[in-house]
């Protein structure tokens, strides 16, 4: 009996032993989404998760904006649209895709051979992140293929937004901001970040001067940040450094905004303007200018004044054209030697002075006469145009947004209905 008693224990310990090994393992390797009979582990998930992050703080954040994988959302949204590669009759040849990827790396100045090294040093396993690319690179020609019909571009959205990324681009923001957040944990999300949301809506009216409640009256902004442990940050002369979801936020905000509470990576955050500076963007500006230089010599003042006067309202008058008057009264030598002046020269060149009367100018339009030292010039505008961003620039840049948008919106139509003749279960 006792021997009998001394093998059931055996055996029990035995069985709860590898029942809970099979526990540990079950909980390493953990289902975590299942899609018709295909199995993805929650490491497998979280593996892809921390390589793409490790890409994105890598050198190359561009190959991370390409990847665009960002949380399990984006992953189950990628497995689906490889099970509905898998059921269509798509194929694409492995070649082609290899050479989008290499153009894709000529377009971004990337060396294949040093993003290797790179990656080795960062443990990001290259073969790993090429085939990803590959699948990301076949379900967007999938995309195209299976939406392409439904995508209509009408001219006005592109000379919209075309208009807006234009101006955008003429001038860039400087920003001096105070960012007010509380750190959220993910595992205690349920618990607190309604609290934290009050709170922070209890600060934001305290930083807008608002009416207060009688229990949010007895604190000023620098109480209440220090008896709720909000942690703040002050941002001055900030441009290129915020991320751009925060700086989509900021877009339209003007100074003493108050904007939020937002949720961002892992912070619930209230963002006040303290100050925007706009500045003047430039730096590739090209101007096509005529000019007419007339030196004083040795005229009186009278007759240099009556001089300029006579040049300035014969043109006003359209007795002689403005070339003409530069072929006849210019002093400088480009016209005296070669007929005329005419040339593109950078805006950035002049000085503020100039510059902002060359800015004033309309295309075709001259400028009243500009007096420097001992002498005068009248300045004909006769095209501008930035180097690398001109209105065209912007057209094919709107068309390409407008498109890339059309077709996400279309292919998230398109996984909600594929998807409905599909199990898929995301196990949390």
């Amino acid at each position: 009996m006792i021997i009998r008693k001394i093998i059931y224990i055996i055996v029990l310990f035995c069985c709860i032993f590898n029942i809970s090994k099979c526990m540990s393992m079950q909980n390493i390797n953990s289902i975590k989404i299942i899609i018709n009979e295909d199995i993805f582990l929650k490491q497998d998930i979280d593996n892809i998760l921390s390589f793409t992050k490790k890409i994105n703080n890598s050198i190359y954040p561009q190959l991370y904006s390409i990847l665009n994988i960002k949380n399990t959302k984006d992953i189950i949204k990628h497995y689906i649209f490889l099970q509905i590669m898998k059921s269509s009759d798509f194929s694409f040849s492995e070649e082609n895709v290899d050479n989008i990827i290499f153009k894709i790396y000529k377009l971004n100045n990337i060396n294949e051979n040093i993003l290797k090294k790179n990656f080795l040093i960062k443990n990001i396993n290259y073969q790993r992140y090429f085939n990803i690319l590959k699948e990301i690179i076949l379900i967007n020609i999938l995309k195209i293929k299976l939406v392409q019909k439904d995508i209509n571009i009408y001219d006005e959205e592109i000379n919209s937004l075309t208009n807006q990324l234009y101006q955008k681009s003429k001038n860039r923001k400087i920003y001096n901001i105070t960012i007010f957040y509380f750190l959220i944990n993910k595992k205690s999300l349920k618990n607190n970040f309604h609290n934290k949301i009050i709170l922070l809506n209890q600060l934001v009216n305290i930083l807008k001067n608002k009416k207060l409640n009688n229990n949010t009256k007895k604190y000023n902004i620098k109480i209440f940040i220090s008896h709720f442990n909000i942690k703040k940050i002050i941002l001055k002369n900030i441009e290129n450094k915020l991320s751009k979801n925060i700086i989509n936020y900021l877009d339209n905000s003007k100074k003493k905004d108050v904007i939020g509470p937002i949720y961002l990576n892992s912070k619930l955050l209230i963002l006040q303007i303290n100050n925007i500076k706009l500045i003047d963007n430039l730096d590739n500006e090209k101007v096509l200018l005529r000019f007419i230089f007339i030196k004083k010599k040795n005229l009186s003042n009278k007759d240099f004044y009556k001089k300029i006067n006579n040049i300035y309202f014969n043109i006003l008058k359209k007795k002689i054209t403005f070339k003409k008057a530069a072929q006849l009264f210019s002093d400088d030598i480009i016209t005296i030697k070669y007929g005329d002046n005419k040339n593109w020269i950078l805006l950035n060149n002049f000085s503020p002075k100039f510059k902002k009367i060359i800015k004033k100018l309309k295309i075709n339009e001259f400028s009243l006469p500009i007096k420097e030292s001992d002498s005068f010039f009248i300045i004909q505008l006769l095209d501008k145009k930035n180097i690398l961003n001109n209105k065209l620039f912007f057209k094919k840049k709107a068309y390409q947004i407008i498109l890339t948008e059309s077709i996400e919106k279309e292919a998230d139509l398109l996984i909600y209905e594929k998807s409905q003749n599909m199990y898929i279960k995301n196990i949390i």
